[in-house]
């Protein structure tokens, strides 16, 4: 494999599936002049859950806490509570920290007892929340 550096772009000879900004370009090899073409794509990798929402089993008043984490960090999510948007008020916190997603519910009642979910742009998550009494 030949790799030589012309202007930030890589060259090789290995094949490449996307072509995305090729530039060409003469060098030699063993003193017999070749033709390079060096082609630079940069793909982002798509969002993935690392860690899936887990079913919660709580008993009244207890803390429920569901926990997403992804692969990247800081990205945008939306809660839902059976297809309902969950905001961020009394009862429930949404906090991010890094590739972790968190939706608490405090003083769980069993009028909390739903499928939740959150959802990122290409990828979602969900789990149950099952509340019994005292």
């Amino acid at each position: 494999m030949i790799v030589k550096k012309i202007d930030d772009v890589v060259m090789t000879t290995a094949e490449a599936v996307l072509v995305c900004g090729c530039r060409y370009a003469t060098t030699h090899v063993h003193g017999v002049p070749c033709n390079l073409l060096a082609c630079a794509c940069v793909t982002e990798v798509p969002l993935q859950i690392v860690t899936p929402l887990q079913d919660q089993e709580v008993m009244e008043k207890q803390e429920a806490v569901f926990i997403c984490e992804v692969s990247k960090p800081n990205q945008t999510a939306k809660w839902l509570r059976n297809g309902v948007d969950v905001i961020a008020a009394g009862r429930y916190d949404i906090k991010v920290d890094g590739t972790r997603h968190i939706l608490t519910i405090k003083d769980a009642e069993t009028a909390d007892q739903a499928q939740y979910s959150v959802n990122f742009v290409d990828v979602s998550s969900a789990a149950t929340l099952s509340v019994t009494g005292k």
